[in-house]
């Protein structure tokens, strides 16, 4: 399944590779993309996800806040 969530608060390549760093820790992803332009992160997921989750422990690296934006199941 692929969801879009939108990442507010990275200003740069750090930001993405703190933003990565957390993604790659949930099993429930099997591949991401993040777009630091646009601040959208696509997400392949190969079950549901706790984004409360994800927020909570982006939180604690940064101001960042994230907003689901787009969910598709397969």
């Amino acid at each position: 399944m692929k969801q879009e969530i939108i990442v507010r608060g990275m200003t740069c390549g750090h930001c993405v590779a703190s933003v990565s760093s957390v993604l790659e820790q949930h099993k429930e992803i099997e591949n991401f993309n993040v777009n630091l332009e646009t601040g959208r992160v696509q997400l392949e997921l190969n079950q549901e996800i706790n984004l409360a989750q994800v927020q909570e422990e982006l939180s604690k690296l940064g101001r960042y806040t994230i907003e689901l934006t787009h969910h598709e199941s397969n």
